[in-house]
């Protein structure tokens, strides 16, 4: 189990001072985290190799409240994770929404 403060500190040394800061709403900052901060590597690997596609022209999901959404397809046997928006406030936003999902 990963702590929220040791989770922050991979954050924080992945991205130093941006990481409080907006998250281009793309698919390469989405795998560049999923690179960079060790938990989300390790996440990723583990957990299929899951697609991940950033949504930057919706806000939020047409729930109007959800900012990353997983799907599972093909009787279970694949995933994917789509973030919008608003998952990209931040990069540690972006971050604890890809630990979440």
């Amino acid at each position: 189990m990963v702590r929220e403060h040791q989770f922050d500190r991979e954050i924080d040394n992945a991205y130093v001072s941006r990481a409080d800061r907006e998250a281009p709403a793309t698919d390469a900052a989405l795998n560049n985290m999923r690179e960079n901060v060790p938990t989300l590597k390790n996440l990723y690997n583990k957990s299929g190799k899951p697609q991940m596609w950033a949504q930057s022209k919706m806000t939020y999901a047409s729930d109007g409240i959800s900012e990353a959404l997983t799907f599972i397809d093909d009787n279970m046997k694949t995933s994917h994770m789509t973030f919008f928006k608003s998952s990209f406030a931040s990069y540690r936003t972006l971050a604890h929404n890809c630990f979440t999902n």
